[in-house]
């Protein structure tokens, strides 16, 4: 009966009275009453705003929304989860948990390290050349399993560290590689240890990925390459 007369008090259309209008009036209708709750005044508050009772839509996941969820993200790979979330009218912590339970994950930096020295390290790159098939941009928005972007492919790999490369200088470049390759004694001496290739985390895929490419694409013959690193 009280919760009909609150919502006469605050009225509809342009009539809307405030929170504190519709206490006020309630108070000086029913003085022999409690007066109204701040939870009583924030559950109608919301009623108002978002057609619920609660700023966010409800926490439940059913086979339908996990459904929808997946069929966006196949669609849409490139969709956030609060993107996700904000047009299926789900809870983000919901997206979240089915893109975990589906093994759908955000982009992630994926480090593999080889206990591999001299010429058969050497080798390995170049009847392998890297794909970049295990590295994910930091950037990057949730993705289905075994899906990669577009920009991901070798060739788009290999002009963009090309432009990048050549917008180095010489003396820059020398001093870069110089830098590696004493790091790179470091993690040996160190039997392996990654961290030791760099100072800053946040640069070490890029750092070894320029620098490999290079040596891929600009130093075919392996014995110069060799050469250089003595």
């Amino acid at each position: 009966m009280h919760k009909i007369t609150i919502l006469q008090m605050i009225g509809y259309g342009d009539r809307t009275r405030t929170q504190a209008e519709v206490v006020r009036l309630f108070q000086e209708k029913y003085p022999e009453l409690r007066p109204i709750s701040q939870g009583t005044r924030n559950s109608f508050g919301n009623v108002d705003m978002y057609g619920s009772s609660r700023k966010n839509p409800p926490n439940k996941r059913s086979d339908d929304q996990k459904l929808d969820v997946m069929l966006m993200l196949e669609e849409n790979p490139h969709t956030s989860s609060r993107q996700t979330a904000s047009t299926l009218n789900i809870n983000h912590s919901s997206i979240l948990r089915v893109l975990t339970k589906n093994q759908m994950h955000p982009y992630k930096l994926h480090i593999f390290t080889f206990n591999l020295n001299g010429e058969t390290y050497l080798t390995l790159l170049q009847n392998n050349v890297p794909t970049m098939g295990n590295l994910y941009p930091v950037e990057g928005n949730p993705q289905l399993p075994g899906q990669l972007l577009e920009n991901n492919s070798t060739e788009n790999i290999q002009n963009n560290v090309t432009r990048h490369l050549r917008g180095i200088s010489k003396a820059e470049f020398s001093s870069m590689f110089q830098e590696l390759y004493e790091r790179s004694k470091l993690c040996v001496a160190r039997g392996g240890d990654y961290r030791w290739l760099i100072k800053n985390k946040e640069k070490l895929v890029w750092s070894v990925l320029f620098l490999t490419l290079y040596a891929i694409l600009y130093f075919s013959n392996i014995s110069l390459l060799l050469h250089l690193l003595q």
